[in-house]
């Protein structure tokens, strides 16, 4: 992981902003900075999704759902 790229650790989602010695700082899309432990990013999980997409373009991941009440032609 190094500044620049887009993490989730946690529940928290977000770019990275600076590594430190016993930090690490993450600046979410709602404009908020965490700070993180560097002991709990080694006891965790850390998604990255920029390392492997480089030069591969954006991943977007989405939920949709489908009403009963929508007409089949329409889903389909």
């Amino acid at each position: 992981m190094r500044e620049g790229d887009l993490v989730k650790v946690g529940d928290n989602e977000g770019v990275v902003i600076m590594v430190g010695l016993l930090s690490t700082k993450i600046r979410t899309a709602t404009g908020e900075e965490i700070t993180i432990p560097n002991s709990s990013l080694i006891s965790g999980s850390i998604r990255n999704f920029t390392r492997l997409s480089e030069g591969a373009g954006s991943r977007v991941s989405t939920t949709v759902t489908i009403g009963y009440d929508a007409p089949w032609r329409q889903v389909h």
